[in-house]
C-alpha cells in the first residue's frame, strides 16, 4: 500500500525582497532543501540630493554612522565611491541594525569599528548605547522614504545630535505587474509566505487587492522582526512563525525544524 501513498513535496517558500536580494535568498532555499521563489515587491532606489551630498561634502559633521538596513549601506557607499572620498569613512564608528547589514559592513570596515548588538534590532541597538555615553555626539542616520522616527527619538533623548537623511527609497512595483504576481501566488501555491519587513507586507497588500486574505489564508505567514509581526496582525492576520533572530537565515532555519518535526 505504501507505494500509493502520494511523495509529500518539499516545503514551497515565498519571500518578496527587493532583486538585490534574490541570489542571496535562492542560495538560502537551496542550503535548506526548500522550493522557493523570490517576488519582489519592493523596488529601491538610491537618493541623490542636497542632503546626501552635503554628507559627502562635510564628513567631519558626524562621529558616528548607523547602518539599520543593508540598502542603507549600499546607497550611502555608492555615493561616497561614486565622489572618490569613500576613505573619509574609514575612521568613524559604525552602528549595525541586523545580522546581514553586519556582514556587509565588515567587507569594507575594520571590525574594531563596527558596533553589533547582541539582538538584532533597534531596540537592541538602543539597549546597547543606554549603557554608554552618547551625549554630544553626532549621528549620521542614513534610512528609506519609510523609515520611522522611533531609533532616532530614543538616541536624541540620550543627547545624541542626529541627522536623519532619507538615501534610499522604497517602493512597491509597479501596477502593471499587480496581475502577474497575483498570478504567481495563486498557481505556486506556496507553504509559506515570508515577509522581512512592514513595508513589504503593505506593498503585498496593495499588489493582490481583494485576493489578499484568500492567499494568505491558504499558506502559513512568517514574520521577520517584531515591527513586520505587529504590521500584519494589525490587518487582521496571524503570524504562523517567526524566529528570535531577525535574519532570513534564521526563519529558514526554524521552517526547516517545523517540517522535520512534521515528518516525524
Amino acid at each position: 500500500p505504501d507505494k500509493f501513498k502520494m511523495e509529500k513535496h518539499k516545503p514551497r517558500l515565498i519571500t518578496f525582497r527587493a532583486e538585490e536580494d534574490a541570489a542571496e535568498t535562492t542560495a538560502l532555499f537551496k542550503q535548506y532543501d526548500f522550493e522557493g521563489i523570490n517576488l519582489p515587491l519592493i523596488v529601491i532606489t538610491p537618493v541623490v540630493d542636497k542632503a546626501t551630498i552635503e554628507i559627502v561634502d562635510d564628513p567631519n559633521s558626524f562621529d558616528i554612522i548607523i547602518f539599520t538596513s543593508v540598502h542603507a549601506f549600499y546607497a550611502l557607499i555608492s555615493i561616497f565611491d561614486g565622489r572618490g572620498d569613500i576613505d573619509t569613512l574609514l575612521g568613524k564608528e559604525i552602528a549595525c541594525v541586523g545580522d546581514k547589514t553586519a556582514q556587509k559592513v565588515v567587507e569594507l570596515f575594520s571590525a574594531d569599528n563596527i558596533i553589533i548588538p547582541e539582538k538584532f534590532s533597534a531596540e537592541g541597538l538602543v539597549d546597547y548605547y543606554k549603557s554608554k555615553d552618547i551625549k554630544g555626539k553626532k549621528v549620521l542616520l542614513p534610512l528609506g522614504n519609510l523609515a520611522g522616527k522611533t531609533l532616532s527619538d530614543e538616541l536624541s533623548a540620550m543627547g545624541a545630535e542626529v541627522k536623519r537623511v532619507v538615501i534610499y527609497k522604497n517602493e512597491p512595483p509597479p501596477e502593471e505587474e499587480y496581475n502577474l504576481i497575483r498570478t504567481v501566488l495563486f498557481t505556486y501555491l506556496p507553504d509559506f509566505l515570508i515577509f522581512s519587513s512592514p513595508s513589504i507586507f503593505k506593498n503585498f497588500l496593495k499588489a493582490t487587492g481583494e485576493d489578499a486574505g484568500i492567499i494568505l489564508e491558504n499558506s502559513k505567514i512568517c514574520a521577520i522582526g517584531d515591527v513586520t509581526k505587529k504590521e500584519i496582525e494589525l490587518n487582521g492576520f496571524t503570524v504562523d512563525v517567526m524566529p528570535e533572530d531577525f535574519t532570513m537565515e534564521a526563519v529558514m532555519q526554524k521552517l526547516k525544524n517545523i517540517n522535520l518535526r512534521d515528518e516525524n
